[in-house]
């Protein structure tokens, strides 16, 4: 119910395409949630597209990006296996304490699936994890200010409250209930 309403909907993942999920519940590996992941799939993936996305492309420092926060976390990949590295999207899910909301962060699209609605495939996986699967009741965000009707598309609200800088770039809160 709430994970087709407000764009939230799933789409199909291209042919040759998996989903997988890594940490807290996934065991201490990658569970595939849809289609066959490529060999070698796991954190090496997501953390070398992370790296390309957020320290080489946009120059947040390493300090910044490792936080030390990934044990703690779901990460939701998408992978494409005819195309090494293999990893195209990623996105980290820390859910709080009372596990009833989270954080979503780290939301990294390679260069060359960017505008082919790649990053709404990815969000619709979160948010089949994070509202369907976990049953948590929000999910809130920093988004980068550029990508905030990206974010309001996938149902999204602004939080009141001013941009803030994060990593040197301008952000803005959002919100999403289930």
């Amino acid at each position: 119910a709430a994970a087709a309403a407000g764009g939230r909907g799933r789409g199909a993942l291209p042919a040759g395409w998996a989903c997988g999920v890594v940490g807290r519940g996934a065991g201490a590996g990658m569970e595939a949630a849809e289609g066959a992941l490529p060999a070698g799939a796991g954190p090496a993936g997501y953390q070398a597209l992370r790296r390309e996305v957020f320290i080489e492309e946009q120059a947040v420092s390493e300090a910044e990006e490792w936080d030390g926060r990934d044990e703690d976390a779901w990460h939701v990949v998408l992978y494409d296996a005819a195309a090494p590295p293999a990893c195209v999207a990623c996105a980290r899910l820390l859910v709080d304490e009372g596990g009833q909301a989270a954080a979503v962060g780290r939301v990294a699209v390679a260069r060359s699936q960017r505008e082919r609605g790649v990053g709404s495939l990815l969000m619709a996986r979160v948010h089949e994890l994070a509202l369907g699967r976990l049953g948590l009741l929000s999910l809130r965000l920093d988004a980068q200010v550029q990508v905030i009707p990206f974010y309001e598309k996938m149902g999204y609200s602004l939080v009141p409250g001013e941009v803030f800088l994060d990593a040197g770039i301008p952000h803005r809160k959002m919100l999403l209930k289930n």
